[in-house]
């Protein structure tokens, strides 16, 4: 039945927990819990139905901005980790943590604060932090080196 699921649970323990007490049951060697949806209260949406109010509504726009934005962190900050890596790791020990979490803490900053218009958020918020990461490279990276 399309409607229903199934899991098998091995190995394990099982308690009770009544009025703020935990009472140990027993142990198991294999458990198979059977489960049926009840299918009126069961929503399922396609991908592209799921951000259609994406305009219109403000808690899906952040969810947007973030998952969006946050796919993009390791690209958006790839000059950033090189900047502050092992290359300049010996000339400039204090500077490489606070660098490092000044730029996480500035674009998760800037993820939470912008979300409208969604679209606009996310590639203005990438193209900042990629610019400022080319920036910074070229100034503390490929002008020494």
């Amino acid at each position: 039945n399309e409607d229903s699921f199934a899991f098998k649970l091995s190995n394990g323990k099982m308690y009770n927990f009544e009025n703020g007490q935990t009472l140990f049951i027993g142990n198991f060697d294999k458990l198979i819990v059977n489960t049926q949806f009840n299918d009126q209260n069961l929503q399922t949406k396609k991908f592209y139905e799921y951000w259609n109010d994406l305009n219109t509504n403000p808690k899906r726009a952040k969810e947007f901005v973030i998952y969006v934005t946050i796919a993009l962190f390791p690209l958006a900050s790839t000059l950033f980790a090189l900047s502050f890596g092992i290359v300049t790791y010996r000339y400039e020990k204090g500077f490489i943590y606070f660098g490092m979490f000044g730029v996480i803490a500035v674009y998760f900053g800037l993820l939470s604060s912008f979300s409208q218009p969604p679209i606009l958020a996310c590639i203005g918020i990438f193209a900042l932090s990629f610019i400022a990461s080319i920036v910074c490279f070229k100034k503390m990276i490929l002008s020494r080196y």
